[in-house]
């Protein structure tokens, strides 16, 4: 049987604590297509959790999706069949992906495709998502950051940051480096989490629209 994903909580308690208190879980990954609805999988995934600035812990790697990797989406990532056939599936890493998500805010780059297709994951293996809240850098920094462009790779390339070539790992630091630019510009470590929710690209949690990161 699967459990629904659990929504954010909107917890007032929560969303009052500082952003540099907040445990923050950034996320990425590359799949095999752009919906889970359609049956799309997860080929590779990281996380890194911190603690406001501060690194805890970090995971990545490559999933066996059990399907095939669409040629769409394998132009995008690079990721091949060979590459993933040995790699353990997500129910193997399951366990780990909630440890790490478990009471955090899960933060992402256009966080609708990346929150979605890890609820999808975890719910095919009867696991509910228990983060505290989302926060997109994709919508914020279309409000805050007066650039010429707010895909990942673009914003990456102002701020001098290492771009991540559309693999998870990468993709991840980079997204930690645009969220610290971001709490900057909203006042810093102080600010509360308040300040970073509900500003969302996608229509729905589920990943119907492709990602437009880079």
């Amino acid at each position: 049987m699967t459990l629904p994903a659990r929504v954010d909580s909107a917890d007032p308690r929560l969303l009052a604590r500082p952003i540099g208190e907040t445990p923050l879980a950034f996320v990425d990954v590359e799949t095999t297509g752009f919906s889970p609805r359609q049956g799309d999988r997860v080929c590779e995934i990281a996380i890194v959790r911190r603690v406001g600035a501060r690194v805890e812990t970090q995971f990545t790697s490559l999933i066996n999706p059990e399907c095939s990797i669409g040629p769409r989406a394998a132009s995008v990532n690079g990721i091949t069949a060979h590459m993933v056939n040995q790699a353990p599936c997500f129910r193997d890493v399951a366990a780990e992906v909630s440890r790490l998500l478990d009471g955090a805010a899960f933060v992402g780059h256009n966080v609708g495709f990346d929150h979605g297709f890890v609820c999808a994951e975890l719910a095919r293996v009867g696991r509910a998502l228990t983060t505290m809240a989302t926060i997109d850098t994709l919508a914020l920094a279309r409000v805050h950051l007066d650039v010429p462009g707010h895909s990942l790779g673009v914003l990456a390339q102002v701020l001098g940051l290492a771009s991540g070539q559309h693999r998870a790992l990468g993709d991840v630091g980079a997204t930690c480096g645009v969220f610290d630019y971001l709490v900057m510009q909203l006042g810093g470590w102080s600010t509360p989490l308040q300040a970073f929710v509900g500003h969302h690209t996608a229509p729905s949690p589920w990943g119907f629209r492709r990602r437009r990161r880079h």
